[in-house]
């Protein structure tokens, strides 16, 4: 965000020159969209779309700054690129580089083990203004989503910002010496540029992009940015003000504007994808029309924005915001024992108290050159980075990641399967395995039952864990039946669903999953599926076509759930392939390394999973070659499920080992009892 404090007493509405005076409603709005940043912030229910307020301040900086250069241009004929950069590094930069030191310190006391582990990459990209990009590759990966936030999270805008001071006027004086400086092939040039940004965010979203690279790319959102660039080209070079009537106009059509963000505040959804294919753009004119009335002479939006405690607010909004998200995700319901509402008035106060000594205490002495520790600026900078890095390395000198390795674990899980297909498997994740050794077990003649591992990607830990056993235990049981385990996909492979809170699409092969499966049956055919889902399944749950969230008792989603697992179940047994469910334990989403999350969310109520165990047991109880193994009982007879499963929901490569010296042995009990057991005739491999 961009802070542009008063540069004197005059209120008037723009100057002959184009040069726009000091407007105390751009810091209302400011103050506004800020507000609307904690509520998101909070969580509050009914402010789902107050992440349209970093649009805000996206189109409002993009106003501002082209206001700043094309006022010096048309002054002086010319833009002074480093002194700008200079004005801009020393607004903001005391301020951030205050921040990342404060939560690389208060990290090492109060940050959890994921924070700890990603906390050097994060602060690192925080502190060279890329941690948009950091997060898009950091959010891709499917371990992410059982961690808790990064304190440097809110750091992706000021990144997006910083490059747009980076990129921006360049390009600008680019157009102004191309053009001669007259005002359509700069607009050509900037609509050019806008078209562009909107027509990425088109290709990416058409092409499997996630939401977070949609949402935190800087190609995606610099439309929002230029927009207001566009407005700020339109302002200053009007030869004369806008007449009484035109001045009415613009004020009333603001009035609307600002109603109507409001009303987007607290009804959009950040995953509908057709934000970013031109619908923040679509938004940012919403906010120029705001930006507009707020500079007229009178009317509405500039009396409500204009309202001193407010402006007082937006003068510190910038401290404001760089404070309030360590300060939301530290002083939570754990730690303070407070409800939602008591809870944000504490959160705001330390927020607001820190911003207002930040403002007073450094980033005013700062900006306004006065001396500090008697060193020269860009000295103090270069030291004080320096010193960030060092902090960096040592708090996380020992931290270790405390998630698991999906990548390798899906590497192990496909190469096992592979033994059974009587190929040698493709190069393994992890190089300390044998492999080679390991395929011997495709031509040891066991007697034991061949069995095939499907699901989720519990069943790909669990699966994987089971496979390794078993080939320490062929007397027992066979790994080499094949079976497809991947990340992500519940029943509902093709819908939408809703974890800690934020939607999360499948993958895109989770839309097939019952074709995989079917696939991934060798020729020989395995002797037994074994089927572990339910993770996802217990999650809020958008159907195909539909526009409601439904969780597992709501008979419209158990019913279609049902359906899909017992027709992939019925096509499993009719190739003469006995079936095994695995009755799953409650997850407990939001836990890190062991450690509960301090407020539990919906998924996690315990009654959900055990609706759907009571699904799968309906599947078994009908089907006369068809069973289920109790998982979660065992999992409830354990005190350690914290150590079994650190994120609540996954066993770990090492966990799952223990898991199997139980699970092997009970799995081959219920085959028994449907007397599927040793010998057993299997067909030539």
């Amino acid at each position: 965000m961009t802070a542009v404090a008063p540069s004197g007493g005059r209120s008037t509405a723009d100057a002959p020159s184009g040069r726009l005076a000091y407007q105390p409603a751009l810091d209302g709005l400011r103050a506004l969209a800020l507000l609307a940043i904690f509520f998101f912030h909070a969580g509050f229910s009914w402010a789902p779309g107050a992440f349209l307020s970093v649009s805000t301040f996206f189109t409002l900086s993009g106003f501002l700054i082209a206001s700043l250069l094309l006022a010096e241009h048309r002054s002086t004929d010319r833009v002074a690129l480093g002194t700008f950069w200079r004005r801009r590094f020393r607004r903001l930069l005391p301020a951030s580089l205050l921040t990342i030191a404060g939560i690389t310190v208060a990290s090492a006391f109060l940050a959890d083990a994921s924070q700890l582990f990603r906390l050097r990459g994060d602060g690192l990209a925080s502190l060279f203004y890329v941690a948009n990009w950091r997060f898009i590759a950091v959010g891709d990966s499917y371990g992410a989503l059982f961690t808790t936030e990064s304190p440097f999270q809110h750091f992706w805008t000021l990144a997006i910002e910083e490059q747009y001071y980076l990129l921006f006027p360049p390009l600008l004086v680019g157009l102004l010496v191309l053009g001669k400086g007259a005002t359509r092939p700069i607009a050509v040039g900037l609509g050019a540029v806008i078209a562009a940004s909107i027509g990425a965010g088109w290709w990416l979203s058409s092409n499997g992009a996630t939401i977070d690279r949609l949402y935190f790319g800087t190609d995606v959102r610099a439309a929002e940015l230029v927009i207001g660039a566009v407005a700020a080209l339109w302002w200053s070079r009007r030869r004369t003000p806008l007449t009484p009537t035109a001045s009415r106009a613009a004020a009333g059509l603001g009035a609307v504007a600002l109603v109507a963000m409001v009303a987007l505040w607290t009804t959009a959804q950040l995953d509908h994808e057709w934000w970013y294919r031109g619908g923040l753009s679509l938004y940012a004119l919403l906010t120029v029309a705001v930006i507009v009335a707020a500079v007229q002479p009178a009317g509405p939006v500039r009396r409500a924005l204009a309202w001193k405690p407010i402006v007082a607010l937006g003068l510190v909004s910038y401290g404001g915001y760089l404070i309030h998200w360590p300060v939301f995700i530290w002083l939570d319901e754990e730690a303070t024992g407070l409800s939602q509402w008591p809870l944000f008035g504490l959160r705001f106060a330390v927020t607001i108290g820190l911003a207002v000594a930040s403002y007073l205490l450094l980033e005013q002495p700062i900006r306004h050159r006065k001396a500090l520790l008697g060193w020269h600026a860009p000295v103090a900078a270069l030291v004080a980075m320096a010193a960030i890095v060092v902090g960096l390395f040592a708090v996380t000198a020992d931290a270790k990641d405390p998630g698991i390795d999906f990548e390798g674990a899906q590497a192990d899980f496909e190469a096992l399967a592979a033994l059974g297909t009587g190929e040698l498997p493709p190069p393994a994740f992890d190089p300390s395995i044998d492999w080679e050794a390991l395929g011997q077990a495709n031509r040891v003649q066991s007697d034991a039952p061949r069995v095939a591992v499907f699901g989720d990607s519990t069943a790909l830990m669990t699966g994987t864990g089971l496979g390794y056993w078993a080939l320490d235990h062929l007397d027992v049981l066979d790994p080499t039946g094949g079976g497809w385990a991947h990340l992500g996909c519940g029943t509902i492979g093709d819908g939408q669903r809703r974890l800690r809170g934020e939607e999360v699409p499948p993958p895109d092969y989770c839309a097939d999953w019952q074709q995989h499966w079917i696939e991934s049956i060798p020729a020989g055919d395995p002797d037994v599926a074994l089927i572990q889902l339910g993770g996802w399944d217990v999650t809020d749950t958008k159907l195909p076509g539909d526009d409601t969230f439904r969780s597992i008792d709501d008979p419209v989603l158990y019913d279609e759930m049902q359906r899909r697992l017992a027709e992939t179940v019925d096509e499993i047994t009719a190739r003469g392939i006995a079936v095994v469910l695995v009755l799953s334990p409650p997850i407990e989403a939001g836990r890190v390394d062991g450690v509960s999350p301090s407020q539990a969310q919906p998924e996690s109520d315990p009654a959900r999973m055990a609706l759907w165990n009571q699904l799968l047991e309906e599947i078994a109880a009908s089907r006369p070659t068809v069973t289920t193994v109790d998982l979660a009982g065992y999992v409830a007879s354990r005190t350690d499920d914290a150590r079994l499963r650190p994120d609540g929901i996954h066993f770990t490569d090492e966990t799952a080992l223990e898991v199997a010296e139980w699970l092997g042995p009970e799995v081959a009990r219920v085959l028994a009892e449907l007397g599927i057991q040793t010998p057993v005739t299997h067909v030539e491999r």
